[in-house]
């Protein structure tokens, strides 16, 4: 009797021990798995002392991203307010109730009152495509049509994004092109 009470206690503690071991073992990997879900996210893990801050990936578009750069004139004919040079540029992606847009503003306008360039796009991947309608788009003081999607769709290669456009309001012309990469 005592052989069996004692094979009895040594099998209990042993389940009791594997209990243990396999709590251990679903605790570890419901960590794992907040931890792969916050890095999913892209936000920190608050839960514990481990961080997890996922970065985008260089050559992805992201809303609410500011970019820096560079507009060149070239070529200007005409009498008007371009000129021919190289002017420092920022703009920014952002979303708003329409949906995803695109402006460029000269950085002599730092609270961003008159832009440049504004559009609506669609963003793919590192790509952004003009969503150009009736008057909701423009560049300088004309408006954009369907005739101004591809020279101003533009691809990210290398962090920057870049677009080669001629501008000719019936006034004035020119070759206006410009670069700019993502503020980090």
């Amino acid at each position: 009797m005592s052989s069996k009470k004692n094979t009895l206690q040594l099998i209990l503690r042993l389940s009791i021990l594997l209990l243990i071991l396999l709590l251990v073992i679903i605790a570890v990997f419901a960590y794992l798995h907040r931890v792969k879900a916050a890095a999913a996210a892209g936000r920190q893990n608050t839960e514990s002392t481990v961080l997890v801050t996922i970065a985008p990936e260089p050559d992805v578009l992201m809303p609410g991203s500011r970019w820096r750069g560079v507009l060149r004139i070239t070529n200007h004919k005409g009498k008007g307010y371009l000129k021919n040079g190289t002017y420092p540029v920022y703009g920014l992606i952002d979303r708003n109730e329409e949906g995803f847009y695109f402006e460029l503003y000269g950085d002599d306008d730092p609270y961003g009152l008159s832009p440049l360039l504004t559009m609506y796009v669609t963003i793919d991947y590192n790509t952004l495509t003009p969503r150009i309608g009736t008057e909701d788009a423009r560049f300088y003081y004309i408006w954009l049509d369907e005739r101004d999607v591809s020279s101003l769709t533009m691809k990210l290669t290398n962090g920057t994004l870049t677009s080669s456009y001629f501008y000719n309001d019936g006034t004035e012309s020119c070759q206006i092109d410009f670069s700019i990469k993502q503020e980090k």
